[in-house]
């Protein structure tokens, strides 16, 4: 879904800025070198993109411990958001782009 919305403004015109969230061991090298795979493939059509690499680790396990286990994947997310959002206006980046659809079930892979 990323590769796709960050495809579809770059054809805008917009200037692109990657953030991925790295959870080992619960995310994979594999996944962050798919990441980076997938940026290459944009960066033909976009030009370069920077990829800012959040470990995550650390926030995910004390969400998990302190918080409602219903909420969780909620709650992490919108962490996420709170990251991206730093990085955002760190970078002068004017949006956040994530590829999500309305009522699309999060399967946080």
């Amino acid at each position: 879904d990323s590769p796709v919305a960050a495809w579809m403004m770059s054809r805008r015109g917009l200037s692109l800025c990657g953030v991925h969230f790295a959870s080992p061991p619960y995310t994979s090298q594999r996944a962050e070198m798919k990441v980076c795979s997938l940026l290459k493939q944009v960066a033909k059509y976009s030009g370069e993109i920077p990829l800012h690499i959040v470990p995550f680790t650390h926030i995910q396990e004390e969400i998990k411990d302190k918080c409602p286990e219903e909420l969780f994947t909620i709650i992490m997310r919108r962490f996420m958001m709170r990251c991206s959002e730093r990085i955002a206006k760190k970078n002068d980046c004017g949006a956040l782009i994530t590829g999500e659809s309305v009522g699309q079930v999060a399967s946080q892979t």
